[in-house]
């Protein structure tokens, strides 16, 4: 009997059909879930790290090691969770296993072991490692950072405060000069204590209270408190010192007038060969202020502020002589045009007209202009900017117009006194303290130099 014929075989709706079960077969293996992608070394290492997760601190560093992996941010980490985990043996191992692993070190790694071997008490050997670094690297602060979170001998503590200071010229922030100062050696020189001391006060305002109590234990605790001066006059009411002002030194003020060099510096030079000002003004900044129209009645307001007896120069660019000329002269007032205001080429040679005056007169100056692209373009290579800010805090005199007023300028004089850490010769230091309730608080430090 003959087999039953397939209503559709041989059809075209077979071939359909046959089409179709092909497309299902491809779809069914197109779709299928991909295994799942095994995380990297790295990631696992990361995540360990993040979590404070010791439990497979052993498979992984041996992952590392099989893998030959050359990757300095993953032995930083694997070091780090050893030296948390607190199996000393172990980490020691590991460390040194990593440090002669690498032929080519980064900073970050040698700060890593460094870090690892002052927390296992092993200073000859984290010296040793820091030699290598020397002789390989520039280092940064954070290079010196764990040496000063334990305590050290005199000798090493001196000699890395020189290494910073002298040969790197490194600044710490205020939280290693913090640590630095809670852990500094109680026979530690005056020489070197002060030091510390004077370059806090050259690159910081107020410091933490933390700091401030450690100078007062470190000289002693001598009639050392927290004590507030008088805001006006600076006087300090426990050991009736009057703070003074903190100028930059002179050699640093040569240094930046040597920086300015502009086509009208000559004649400025000139000018002031013969003449003699008590007070610089930077005319069109003050004639336009808030970006208007030159309006003579601010520049006339901030004049009247003046004390009459004082010889004041204003400086303008050159195109501004016709409008000066058709106001009202003061007393003791003169006027100077820089000769090249105009030109598209020297269009800041006003500014540095006003700005040399200042310097070169040692006198102050009212201005509203902060003063940012002059300190990186023109003394960036001469002095940090830290006492560029020295120089502005003692000599600028900052303005604004009196409320509901559009003409009425009222001056901003600089403090009688600095608000940085100040050592005096009566053997007191007094240091300003970041509080959050109080302000202007100070630290004042009797008998320092007597009790070292």
């Amino acid at each position: 009997m003959a087999e039953p014929r397939h209503p559709f075989k041989g059809t075209k709706r077979t071939k359909d059909l046959g089409d179709c079960e092909k497309a299902v077969t491809k779809v069914t293996k197109t779709t299928q879930p991909h295994p799942t992608k095994k995380p990297n070394l790295k990631r696992k290492v990361s995540e360990a790290y993040k979590n404070y997760d010791f439990t497979e601190l052993d498979t992984l560093y041996h992952d590392y090691k099989t893998e030959a992996s050359n990757d300095d941010q993953c032995a930083c980490m694997l070091i780090g969770l050893a030296i948390t985990k607190g199996d000393i043996p172990c980490a020691l191992k590991m460390v040194w296993e990593i440090y002669e692993s690498f032929k080519l070190k980064s900073e970050a790694l040698y700060t890593a072991i460094i870090r690892a071997l002052v927390s296992c008490d092993e200073l000859e050997k984290a010296f040793e490692v820091l030699a290598d670094l020397l002789a390989h690297l520039k280092p940064h602060v954070r290079t010196f950072a764990p040496f000063f979170e334990t305590k050290l001998s005199v000798k090493r503590y001196v000699f890395l405060i020189e290494l910073m200071r002298d040969e790197y010229d490194l600044l710490p922030n205020l939280e290693l000069f913090t640590s630095m100062w809670m852990n500094i050696p109680r026979k530690c020189p005056y020489e070197v204590a002060e030091s510390m001391l004077r370059c806090v006060s050259d690159n910081y305002h107020e410091v933490p209270e933390e700091l401030a109590e450690s100078v007062g234990a470190y000289y002693g605790n001598v009639q050392a408190g927290l004590r507030t001066v008088d805001k006006h006059t600076g006087h300090c009411t426990i050991c009736q010192t009057h703070l003074t002002k903190l100028d930059i030194t002179d050699k640093q003020r040569t240094d930046m007038l040597d920086c300015l060099k502009f086509e009208g510096l000559a004649k400025i030079k000139e000018h002031l060969e013969t003449n003699a000002y008590d007070i610089i003004i930077d005319g069109e900044n003050v004639a336009r202020y808030n970006n208007t129209e030159f309006m003579w009645q601010k520049l006339d307001s901030a004049l009247s502020k003046l004390n009459a007896d004082k010889k004041v120069l204003v400086v303008f660019k050159s195109g501004f002589q016709k409008k000066i000329n058709a106001i009202p002269q003061r007393k003791n007032v003169k006027y100077y045009f820089s000769p090249h205001g105009n030109d598209p080429k020297n269009k800041e040679d006003d500014d540095l007209t006003w700005l040399y005056a200042t310097l070169a007169l040692n006198g102050d100056c009212v201005t509203d202009d902060k003063m940012g692209d002059h300190m990186y373009y023109k003394f960036s290579q001469a002095i940090s900017p830290s006492i560029f800010e020295k120089w502005v805090e003692c000599h600028v005199v900052r303005y604004a117009l009196v409320r509901n007023s559009f003409t009425d300028i009222q001056l901003f004089w600089p403090s009688r006194y600095s608000q940085r850490i100040q050592i005096s010769a009566q053997d007191q230091i007094h240091i300003p303290v970041l509080t959050v309730s109080k302000k202007n608080v100070w630290f004042c430090v009797q008998g320092a130099f007597n009790s070292v």
